[in-house]
């Protein structure tokens, strides 16, 4: 999907820090490490032309949507359009991310496969409890299922093996409910941002993973890769 709105340079710049993080991080922890926030107008190109979603708890939040994943790698398979704002930091960005695109595309990579998931910094205070793998969302919260999907597959894929069992999966979005977990691995499966197989191994497969299983053409499939 293409941007309604053409992103300035600096929205374009947030766009591809979110990609590079790959997980839902707020405006202090961007604050902290690249000494920016994202707020205001470009926060709302962003969430407006459906890239990223924001929330707000002590500080604004967003995370990448699977458009706004589409977007940056359209951008990045496009050539160098000079948006509004730009300066020749902006052109330099372009062509490093031209060049990575070249190298997916020479050795098969998705951006998936590229830009995994950051670890979040863990907590200094003595009397913060630790948080869980996958951040569970308040009452009431909306809840962006294909992006925690995405963001699970990440957290648990171990290189260089890009399979994930949706069994361990489900596990980690266990506040999730089966049929939304399961209507999101569909709808992404028809949007072909996953790839699902069966595990070979027919002496491996347990009951959770039984459970877990995902039907496509009357067989189970146990994995899953995100990536065409």
């Amino acid at each position: 999907m293409m941007a309604d709105t053409p992103l300035t340079a600096a929205q374009n710049a947030y766009l591809f820090l979110l990609m590079a993080e790959a997980r839902e991080v707020s405006n202090s922890e961007l604050q902290q490490r690249y000494g920016i926030s994202i707020t205001g107008v470009d926060s709302a190109a962003l969430v407006d032309n459906k890239l990223a979603t924001v929330r707000k708890d002590r500080s604004l939040l967003h995370e990448l949507t699977d458009d706004g994943w589409a977007e940056a790698k359209k951008i990045m398979a496009g050539g160098y359009v000079k948006p509004s704002g730009a300066s020749p930091a902006s052109a330099t960005l372009h062509a490093v991310l031209a060049a990575l695109h070249r190298y997916m595309q020479r050795s098969q990579s998705s951006a998936a496969d590229i830009f995994a998931a950051t670890t979040p910094p863990t907590p200094t205070s003595a009397t913060t409890k630790p948080k869980s793998s996958s951040r569970k969302p308040k009452a009431g919260e909306p809840v962006n299922v294909q992006a925690r999907i995405r963001n699970a597959y990440k957290r648990l894929r171990r290189d260089p093996i890009i399979w994930v069992g949706l069994a361990e999966l489900r596990a980690d979005l266990d506040y999730i409910s089966t049929p939304d977990v399961d209507q999101a691995l569909q709808q992404l499966l028809e949007k072909k941002k996953i790839r699902l197989i069966p595990e070979e191994n027919q002496k491996t497969i347990t009951s959770a993973d039984q459970d877990a299983a995902i039907v496509v053409s009357g067989e189970p499939k146990h994995l899953i890769a995100f990536g065409a």
